[in-house]
């Protein structure tokens, strides 16, 4: 379910060039709780730096993203491509950390590797080739994660975040980081996780409190199997926030329909003319684009900028969209569509665009509000003029 971010670098995998290099430090995202964290090493080599970028994967896929280069070009933006979206703090963690989490990571990998193309199965060979140079250039001590789950995980800041991060990490089997936001013993946690019967997605939770740290969940989530509704119960340790009681009440597959509705959120479209051709069209002239990656779809390209933080976890009314500030779509029939769910995000897009150099080339045509998304269904439909699609969405 995760979208693969590798980006292979040029380090051989028959010489171990880490035998002459010294570590200087490690910056890592805080976001082991959302099942994902960045790295990115320094190395000092022969008086020149050497940098690692890492993006690791704790729900399946393991190490998924690569890349090193012994000069510093363009390297801000391929760190913004592998950790942009991931909306975390950077922390510095030691060689031990680094160590552990890549291990940690490439284990998880290992118990779905049958479920793997050929090419992802080759590019996480390559990745234990280097981690095995790092590993024998070192002291050896690896971290079990007694030190890199404090590292990089955010300190919890209220219930709500302790529930969804809980409910997210056992639908991934992800036993480390269940065990760090609960109190339970390791037989219980081990039930809870193989009653959980498939892995998934938390899309929806809504969450209400019954009594004194006691509540009430409406989760959806999003398995291979299709679309699940649960009802559970849990109950909050108040001294630290962690979960000490978790229960099943009920649980029920949902058809796609159903799941619609219970995500549907409003969103807010303003429509422009792109008057140029759209090889000229440069989006990286917003404020809002630090490092343009564009997502081709059906009717255009898709760009989406994300919020610098994961505080919409904290919520009691959970989307997994939250981390979206909004989006920026080319159609191929030279519009641009600005889409976000919220209207104050809507308008410092809008006025981002209003005042930079790109309005040379746009001319502003509408706004829309609608109470349902709506941007996904276009950018699969036929038609790429937005126009036609919302005004005869049935032609």
């Amino acid at each position: 379910m995760a979208e693969l971010k590798v980006l292979k670098g040029g380090l051989s995998k028959d010489v171990n060039i880490f035998s002459d290099m010294k570590f200087i430090n490690c910056m890592a995202t805080d976001t082991r709780l959302m099942g994902v964290v960045a790295l990115k090493l320094l190395w000092n080599y022969k008086s020149n730096d050497f940098i690692q970028l890492f993006h690791l994967d704790f729900s399946e896929y393991g190490v998924d993203g690569y890349y090193d280069t012994d000069t510093t070009d363009n390297i801000e933006s391929k760190w913004i491509h592998m950790s942009g979206g991931l909306g975390g703090n950077e922390v510095s963690i030691t060689f031990p950390e680094v160590l552990g989490l890549i291990n940690h990571s490439q284990r998880i990998n290992l118990k779905h590797r049958k479920n793997h193309s050929d090419d992802l199965i080759d590019f996480q060979m390559f990745i234990e080739s280097i981690y095995k140079h790092m590993l024998e250039a070192s002291d050896g001590i690896v971290d079990d994660g007694t030190i890199f789950m404090d590292s990089t995980c955010k300190k919890i800041s209220n219930h709500f975040e302790s529930i969804n991060y809980f409910i997210m990490r056992i639908y991934d089997d992800d036993f480390c980081a269940a065990n760090h936001i609960s109190i339970f013993n390791r037989d219980r946690l081990s039930e809870i996780i193989l009653l959980c019967n498939q892995s998934g997605s938390l899309i929806r939770n809504k969450i209400i409190e019954t009594s004194d740290n006691k509540y009430s969940c409406k989760a959806l989530l999003l398995t291979d199997n299709g679309y699940y509704y649960l009802d559970v119960s849990i109950t909050i340790d108040p001294a630290n926030k962690k979960i000490k009681e978790y229960y099943v009440n009920h649980e029920q597959k949902v058809s796609e329909i159903e799941a619609a509705f219970y995500t549907r959120q409003r969103e807010y479209i303003t429509m422009f003319k792109i008057n140029s051709s759209l090889e000229d069209f440069d989006l990286e002239k917003s404020k809002f684009v630090d490092s343009l990656d564009y997502k081709n779809k059906d009717t255009g390209f898709l760009h989406i900028i994300y919020n610098k933080n994961n505080n919409h976890v904290c919520n009691r009314n959970y989307f997994m969209s939250g981390d979206m500030y909004g989006a920026y779509f080319v159609t191929k029939s030279n519009q641009l569509l600005l889409m976000s769910h919220k209207i104050i995000n809507i308008t410092r897009m809008e006025d981002d665009l209003l005042s930079s150099t790109l309005m040379d080339n746009l001319e502003l045509v509408d706004r829309y509000q609608f109470e349902h998304q709506i941007l996904e269904s276009f950018m699969n439909h036929y038609d790429s003029d937005f126009e036609n699609f919302i005004y005869e969405p049935n032609e």
